[in-house]
């Protein structure tokens, strides 16, 4: 018995002057720094601000990879002076998903996304989050056959009666807010259009977007594919552009040429009419505000 008393004392001075670890016990894994990592996608709210998405990380010693160290999701309203500007609010969801996308329901609430890992889930969860507020989870189920929608390519879009268009390349499912059902549809029976380059519902309004240019650098917005509402026009721009989307309502025209000064982003005003000028411009993950 004293022998073990004495082996007791030993250890408990050991562990208070070195610490336990030298006993063979693995140390605690050491903390190098803590952050927020910016994920792709954003939604303009004005001229000035967007909504951004990321997660939150901590990086562990010989780790680094931040979805395996995330810890929270989260969304930011920032200013678009620059990628880095100010924060005007932030919130954040105690879970990581990894694969998310979101739309813009108004100019400050936006619905948020993941998509199941696996094709034998018959549910589907999302959230609605407004600006200053916590996001209220939703559950949808599936009344098809489930639709493996995740890939970087998938885009979300409103669309006729309040529903939301999923779309990747030919592949079309439709969310029901109300019903809170999401349905595998073909592409006639989603409605999308042909010959456009984006396509989106704005209450009752279909708004599509073309480009009128041979050099894809003027571009007009369409209301129910026969009225032409706005034109932009400009003599030059980057010769590899290929991309027009909405984005709310704001239009993003993407430029695949690296030596160009970036992707430019148009705001629209209540009667569409498009900005002469691009508001900001979004290169090297990072925003630019771009001074009128």
């Amino acid at each position: 018995m004293k022998s073990f008393n004495w082996l007791v004392c030993v250890v408990a001075l050991c562990c208070g002057m070195w610490g336990c670890g030298i006993l063979g016990n693995d140390d605690e894994p050491v903390l190098l720094d803590s952050g927020f990592h910016y994920d792709s996608g954003f939604v303009m709210v004005s001229d000035s601000t967007a909504i951004i998405p990321g997660h939150y990380y901590k990086h562990y010693e010989d780790k680094l990879d931040d979805w395996k160290e995330c810890t929270s999701e989260g969304i930011l309203l920032k200013g678009c002076k620059s990628w880095y500007g100010e924060n005007y609010w932030e919130g954040s969801l105690d879970t990581c998903y990894g694969n998310t996308m979101f739309a813009a329901l108004d100019d400050s609430t936006v619905l948020y996304w993941f998509w199941m890992a696996q094709n034998t889930y018959k549910e589907q969860s999302y959230f609605i989050w407004k600006v200053e507020k916590d996001p209220v989870k939703k559950r949808a189920v599936w009344v098809s056959d489930y639709v493996d929608m995740n890939s970087s390519s998938t885009i979300m879009r409103t669309w006729k009666g309040g529903k939301l268009l999923f779309k990747n390349y030919e592949k079309f499912a439709l969310l029901d807010t109300a019903e809170n059902t999401i349905t595998q549809v073909t592409k006639e029976e989603s409605g999308w259009p042909d010959g456009v380059e984006d396509a989106q519902y704005f209450g009752d309004d279909l708004m599509t977007l073309h480009f009128v240019s041979e050099n894809r650098c003027g571009f007009a917005i369409l209301k129910d594919l026969t009225d032409t509402i706005a034109v932009h026009r400009e003599n030059s721009c980057s010769i590899r552009t290929s991309v027009l989307a909405f984005n709310g309502k704001f239009i993003y025209r993407m430029n695949y040429d690296t030596q160009s000064d970036g992707d430019m982003i148009f705001s629209t005003d209540s009667s569409w009419q498009i900005s002469e000028n691009p508001v900001a411009k979004y290169k090297n993950d990072q925003f630019h505000l771009l001074e009128e």
